[in-house]
């Protein structure tokens, strides 16, 4: 389902501010796992292009889940 929402930042703002503390941290968690590290991972992306390293987006993101799930288990066996 594709939505278009026509916002302000203040507008955004005042609707963040009615999420409990939980909320507010899932997004926070949503946006830094998916934004944040995905400007990084493209900004990462293009250097080794550029040292003609031949990695995809989509292997990094791989990459990342298989650690984050080694990490998990490892957390978990302990």
């Amino acid at each position: 389902m594709e939505m278009n929402i026509s916002t302000t930042f203040e507008k955004a703002k005042s609707l963040i501010n009615k999420l409990n503390q939980e909320e507010r941290f899932e997004l926070g968690k949503y946006c830094l796992d998916t934004e944040v590290m995905k400007d990084r991972f493209s900004r990462f992306f293009k250097k080794m292009q550029i040292k003609n390293i031949p990695i995809t987006f989509d292997e990094i993101t791989a990459e990342v889940e298989n650690v984050r799930k080694k990490m998990y288990q490892e957390r978990i066996i302990k």
